[in-house]
């Protein structure tokens, strides 16, 4: 997908960037009430991450000054901000 994104013009990116955008609030959210999406122990939350990360890198490359990109730089920053759960800090002794 990144790639078709990146072959295509403006708006495809802009579209490509509010999609994920609003993907990457509704993580943190979830993230913020405890649902566990943040265990980065589990593969599928890893590639979900690294796709995250991959899609910015990317945006960032074609539209660096747009503000969907630099506001999804911001939601990423701050997901990974989130303190690790309670629960998951007794589990692991940590």
């Amino acid at each position: 997908m990144r790639r078709q994104v990146a072959a295509f013009d403006s708006d495809a990116i802009a579209v490509y960037a509010a999609d994920k955008v609003t993907k990457v609030r509704e993580l943190r959210s979830r993230a913020t009430r405890g649902e566990g999406v943040l265990d980065r122990d589990e593969l599928q939350a890893d590639e979900r991450f690294e796709h995250y990360d991959l899609s910015l890198e990317m945006l960032e490359e074609l539209a660096p000054h747009d503000p969907l990109v630099r506001q999804l730089r911001f939601e990423l920053e701050m997901l990974s901000e989130i303190p690790p759960r309670p629960d998951l800090i007794a589990e692991t002794g940590h």
